[in-house]
């Protein structure tokens, strides 16, 4: 399963992709016949001008891609990046009437980019919706109950309706406390480490040299003796004697799943519970993640 869904995940971002480049030459080649035989512009000019208008399309929309993927939202890059769309489709369809194309030479050269302008709209909501899902910060969906259900079962109904919500709230409340931690560690990462001064080293104090001792008559009476208690033996723990610690047993398939039960059996180094996910899930995750895992865990179980 889910090597089919990478193979669709492919197919989509190959399909995306395809669409962009269509449309970046459709606008490239609108704005360079416009501006040699409308403005009698020179050709390197106007090919210059084009090449500048597309690179800039085309930085926009991997920073708006790139932040999808880390599962934020980048709007200023978005709606840099609709509004190029939007330029070009307008540029497109100037050059068809101004060439007396008619109008169907216009919907013809307005077609890529309006598909560009609904496909990139489309496939960001899918790119953001997926990573905030991998993170486990899309709550479960509500219990659908039906008209005839709350006719029949009313009570019961409503019981399951007021557990499905407050579930919903104590969650979202989960989901807000891990943003915060993430904006925390965000800002610790990019603060760096405080740094640490070493205390002085204390100076080196002089031995001197016992004084001589008086000295003690000997007598016939032996010094009364005290015979010191054993020590009792420390106990060590089996799974810790040779710095080793057992892996604990998965049932989950999620990032989210396994974290939560790594946390249930006391398993709750970051960094040894990351290596165990990533053994068994195809999308890799960090300690940072780890971290936030725990933390819902943490708020689940109070």
């Amino acid at each position: 399963m889910k090597d089919k869904e990478k193979i669709i995940e492919i197919a989509i971002a190959v399909l995306f992709s395809i669409a962009v480049i269509v449309a970046l030459v459709m606008s490239w080649f609108s704005m360079t016949d416009l501006a040699t035989t409308t403005f009698a512009m020179p050709k390197w000019i106007a090919v210059v001008i084009s090449l500048a208008f597309d690179i800039g399309a085309i930085f926009l929309l991997l920073i708006t891609v790139s932040a999808a993927l880390k599962g934020e939202n980048a709007t200023m890059a978005k709606l840099a990046t609709l509004a190029f769309i939007g330029t070009s489709l307008y540029i497109n369809v100037v050059h068809a009437d101004v060439s007396g194309y008619g109008t169907v030479g216009m919907i013809m050269f307005g077609a890529a980019p309006a598909i560009v302008f609904i496909a990139f709209e489309i496939y960001l909501r899918h790119i953001l919706k997926q990573e905030l899902r991998t993170q486990g910060l899309i709550p479960d969906r509500m219990p659908k109950v039906g008209l005839l259900a709350w006719v029949r079962h009313f009570p019961k109904a409503f019981k399951l309706s007021s557990r499905a919500l407050e579930t919903r709230i104590i969650k979202e409340d989960v989901i807000l406390d891990v943003k915060n931690e993430g904006y925390e560690k965000r800002e610790m990462i990019n603060v760096g480490p405080a740094k640490v001064e070493e205390a002085p080293k204390p100076k080196a104090k002089k031995i001197t040299a016992p004084k001589p001792q008086p000295t003690i008559a000997m007598t016939t009476e032996e010094p009364e003796v005290k015979v010191a208690e054993p020590i009792a033996p420390v106990e060590v723990k089996e799974e810790f004697k040779f710095g080793f610690q057992p892996t604990p047993s998965f049932t989950a398939t999620s990032a989210r799943g396994l974290a939560f039960e790594a946390y249930s059996q006391d398993f709750t180094d970051p960094d040894q519970v990351a290596g165990w996910i990533n053994e068994r899930v195809t999308k890799p995750v960090t300690k940072v993640t780890v971290q936030q895992y725990f933390s819902q865990a943490r708020k689940l179980n109070k």
